[in-house]
């Protein structure tokens, strides 16, 4: 069966805000800064999302092992470490990388390193340089391969700014749509008053009413009580 959910561009955003905003010809606000707001608004609607349904956005990266490097880089679109499982599988040998979650990790590292007795790993996180957080893999391989699948969040897709007609511009939150859409008129409605001297005031119900229903929607989108779902325990990542 094809697909049948609305995927907005962000060109078909701007232009609705643009028609219910009268703003076709005005030149106080461009097309980049709009995407930028659109963006903003993205980020809000994505917290509530992983919040909710911390599946929504799941997908895994394949990680290639190389004998004797113990640290490898998270995926590049992942949010915020949300690592959900890192499968291990070389042939008929395959089994759940668990991680390090005790305060001796340490302490088991530097065992592993001189006695290499382990024939499963594990993994802990490090995050040594900004923006480069890693695995962090004990054992220290003593292979090379692509034996290791990382499952994890991704990021919401984000709108290129410079060039509306991007054809990776696409809201991967559908629901969203009408959040996004009054979150981006509202931030216009501020600049003009500001523009005009004017102080914003309000609370623009409209923002939070699509806020709500947004909810609402991705709420009833979460897999039935009667499943099991996995715990998340990505909290305790502060204190791995």
């Amino acid at each position: 069966m094809a697909i049948t959910k609305q995927y907005w561009t962000a060109n078909q955003i701007i232009q609705r805000v643009k028609d219910e905003l009268d703003l076709q010809e005005e030149t106080f606000i461009d097309d980049p800064e709009l995407l930028t707001y659109c963006n903003a608004a993205i980020d809000r609607a994505e917290q509530q999302v992983i919040g909710i349904h911390v599946d929504y956005f799941l997908t895994y990266a394949l990680l290639t092992l190389v004998n004797g490097t113990r640290e490898y880089p998270l995926p590049e679109n992942i949010y915020a470490h949300k690592i959900r499982r890192i499968i291990y599988e070389n042939g008929s040998r395959i089994y759940t990388i668990n991680r390090l979650r005790d305060w001796k990790k340490f302490e088991n590292m530097a065992i592993e390193d001189v006695n290499g007795s382990s024939l499963t790993y594990e993994y802990f996180l490090v995050n040594r340089a900004a923006g480069f957080p890693k695995i962090n893999m004990v054992p220290r391989p003593r292979e090379t391969g692509e034996f290791v699948t990382v499952w994890y969040c991704r990021q919401a897709n984000r709108f290129n700014t410079a060039n509306i007609n991007d054809a990776d511009n696409v809201l991967d939150i559908p629901e969203a749509f009408n959040y996004v859409v009054e979150f981006v008129k509202m931030k216009c409605d501020i600049k003009e008053k500001r523009s005009q001297g004017q102080i914003q005031t309000g609370q623009y119900p409209e923002v939070a009413l699509e806020m709500s229903e947004f909810l609402g929607v991705i709420q009833e989108s979460v897999p039935d009580a009667d499943n099991a779902i996995e715990a998340d325990y990505s909290s305790y990542e502060e204190m791995s």
